[in-house]
Parts: C-alpha cells; sequence; structure tokens
C-alpha cells in the first residue's frame, strides 16, 4: 500500500513538474519580452520573408520542425481553409435561422 502511494506521488510530481515547464514555456514572458520577435520582424532588414521566428531567431520554436516541412505546410493551410470555410458556412447558417 506505501509503495503505491509512493509512486502515486512520484507521477503526480512528473506531471506537475513538466507542466510547470510547459506553462513557462508559453506563458511566462512579459509583454515587453513577448512583443520583441514582432518588433524584430517588422524592424529589422535581414528579416526572410516567410521564415518562422521564434525569440528574434529564423527558424526557432517549437514550430520549427513543422514550417520547414513543404507538406506539412500544405496540409496546415487545406486545412485552415476548410476549417474557415465551415465557420463561414455555420455563420450564415445561424444569420438565417436568427431571421
Amino acid at each position: 500500500m506505501i509503495s503505491r502511494d509512493l509512486i502515486g506521488l512520484i507521477g503526480a510530481q512528473k506531471m506537475v513538474t513538466t507542466l510547470k515547464g510547459l506553462w513557462g514555456f508559453l506563458a511566462l514572458k512579459t509583454p515587453w519580452q513577448g512583443a520583441q520577435t514582432a518588433i524584430h520582424v517588422a524592424l529589422a532588414p535581414e528579416v526572410a520573408s516567410g521564415a518562422h521566428y521564434a525569440d528574434c531567431r529564423a527558424g526557432g520554436g517549437y514550430l520549427a520542425a513543422a514550417v520547414g516541412d513543404a507538406e506539412k505546410r500544405r496540409r496546415l493551410w487545406e486545412d485552415t481553409e476548410e476549417l474557415l470555410k465551415n465557420a463561414r458556412e455555420r455563420a450564415k447558417t445561424k444569420k438565417v435561422e436568427e431571421e
């Protein structure tokens, strides 16, 4: 019984640590820090058109692998178009139903 409780505690502790790391990665920048890449891309003359930027560097960040894969980019574009098309159709249907 004690060993199961200990294993449960260790598992929960790992999960908490992982979530803290993930949350920190996603959200622990100040607004000033978060804006730096957008400002850099808007103002730096050496910025490559169409490149993915993270932390003021091209090719960085968690999307770097997907951005470099032409097939993944194509699928993402097509999936996004489909989602937007469906959303527009639902909005039109809802508007007609309200009238």
